[in-house]
């Protein structure tokens, strides 16, 4: 009788599992707070955020690939974030903002999602101001938005010491007064 050998073939498919967070943008403009943010602090800039940061667990989401939104270019500051965009010593590392390790359970219940705290950027400016300092038109970028020679006025008040009437004669030299308003103006 013949041997018959038979070949068998195990396959073993190994799915790596994959986590996800999120990058939200809450502008907390009007808030008195200056940290521990939350985000029913504010607003969330929903046009901005990345809803699925995702990847395999034990690796590191890549900033670079995640197409973050420039703030400050809208006229954003940045007052907070969420402590996985914090370093060791407690301050914002905006360097973190997008990297993170993916680990298991990531994204169950938003618990590693990143938060960005936002408030409206001011610029002062006053008559002093260099002109290209003062922000630009949006609708015309090459006229400034704010003309900085109506933030200051010169008054000048002359008082004449006459007798008894404006032809009397002079009691006393004229005096000269002279008044400078300057005022300041935020963009927010």
């Amino acid at each position: 009788m013949p041997i018959i050998l038979r070949r068998f073939f195990f396959y073993l498919v190994y799915n790596r599992e994959t986590a996800s967070y999120k990058l939200h943008y809450i502008d907390v403009n009007g808030s008195t707070k200056s940290n521990g943010f939350t985000a029913n602090d504010g607003t969330e800039l929903t046009n901005h955020g990345i809803s699925n940061v995702s990847g395999y667990v034990g690796e590191s989401s890549d900033p670079t690939k995640l197409n973050l939104w420039n703030f400050t270019d809208d006229g954003y500051v940045l007052v907070d974030a969420s402590g996985n965009v914090k370093g060791a010593d407690g301050n914002v590392d905006i360097s973190k903002l997008g990297k993170q390790e993916f680990i298991e359970g990531m994204g169950d219940n938003n618990d590693h999602d990143q938060y960005v705290y936002l408030k409206h950027a001011v610029e002062e400016i006053t008559p002093e101001t260099s002109d290209s300092d003062i922000p630009k038109d949006p609708s015309n970028p090459t006229n400034p938005s704010v003309d900085k020679n109506t933030l200051s006025k010169t008054f000048t008040h002359t008082i004449y010491y006459k007798a008894n009437t404006t032809d009397g004669a002079t009691l006393k030299d004229a005096t000269t007064q002279i008044v400078v308003i300057d005022t300041q103006l935020q963009i927010v």
